[in-house]
């Protein structure tokens, strides 16, 4: 009788169990629906995309601009329709002059896809670019996410400094650079998603390619950048021909494709070796004066007690 007992009280309490449970499973239950979902929905994106994806060697145009011949391990996703819905998953920016989306060897790798575009602006003077210094481009970035703190007050970001300085090439006419941003918040040592960037200058514009990844990825990323660009030839007549009439050259262009606002000097900072011989320095002059002024002192004080006498 009291095994019989027991049972009939474990029974009701996996029934008194399974009734209060149920109610929670029966709310999650659309919601675990919703995600099974959207991850077949997602598949389904990324499996229609490897149909549009050339691997290399392949050559695949860019638009009317030029052709890339694609480099082991790149993967060049061109059919706009999957572009864009790839873009959207990955929660990534879309360019007003999208040419395709580039990716590494691994498709699930969301740390190597990124985005290729064509933007019709001038081309950089060679002279100019020289002329500007990382430390001033810095500053002309910081100066430029200022601005953009004060039009978004909500999300405040920080320049830490630069992960790739920018570097141009005159001979192919291609600038890199990759700079580290972060929330304000965030501790001074902290890592973060950067973007990659690389461009390279036609006669009508510039193609600029951007790699999203992370300080970590950070030679995987700049390889992608560059071979990419390496890749690249333009089309006759829109690329650097010889006997093509001179391609005009801007002095805002750099500001452009960099996405800043415009450029500034840095500030100049005294080298350290100057201002390790300046403490001494000043310190010498600061016990001269201080040695004058009790002389004075003194002398005064002697003076008016002579003539007391």
């Amino acid at each position: 009788m009291g095994i019989r007992l027991k049972i009939i009280i474990g029974a009701l309490v996996a029934g008194l169990c399974v009734i209060a449970v149920a109610p929670g499973v029966a709310q999650l239950a659309p919601e675990i629906a919703a995600r099974r979902t959207e991850t077949l929905r997602q598949e389904m994106v990324f499996r229609d995309a490897d149909r549009y994806t050339y691997g290399a060697p392949s050559r695949v145009d860019l638009g009317t601009q030029a052709v890339v011949r694609l480099a082991d391990p790149l993967y060049l996703l061109v059919d706009m329709t999957s572009a864009l819905k790839v873009l959207e998953i990955l929660r990534l920016p879309v360019p007003d002059r999208l040419l395709g989306v580039l990716r590494g060897p691994v498709a699930v790798d969301t740390n190597a896809w990124g985005t290729v575009e064509f933007v019709p602006a001038g081309s950089i003077d060679t002279d100019d670019m020289q002329s500007w210094s990382p430390a001033d481009m810095l500053a002309s970035l910081e100066e430029t996410v200022a601005r953009k703190n004060q039009q978004q007050p909500d999300k405040q970001m920080d320049v830490r400094g630069w992960v790739q300085a920018p570097a141009y090439n005159p001979q192919t006419r291609q600038v890199t650079w990759a700079a580290l941003i972060l929330p304000k918040d965030a501790p001074r040592d902290s890592a973060g998603a950067v973007t990659y960037h690389g461009a390279i200058f036609g006669r009508e514009g510039y193609i600029r390619v951007s790699i999203y990844s992370t300080t970590e990825r950070a030679k995987a990323a700049q390889s992608l950048v560059q071979k990419f660009l390496n890749g690249i030839t333009f089309n006759p007549g829109k690329g650097y021909d010889v006997l093509a009439p001179k391609v005009k050259e801007s002095s805002t262009a750099l500001a452009q494709v960099m996405n800043m606002d415009g450029l500034r000097r840095a500030p100049t900072k005294m080298p350290s070796v100057f201002a390790d011989q300046l403490v001494p320095i000043v310190g010498g002059v600061i016990a001269l004066l201080s040695a004058l002024a009790l002389t004075f002192y003194v002398w005064r004080h002697r003076r008016r007690e002579a003539r007391r006498w």
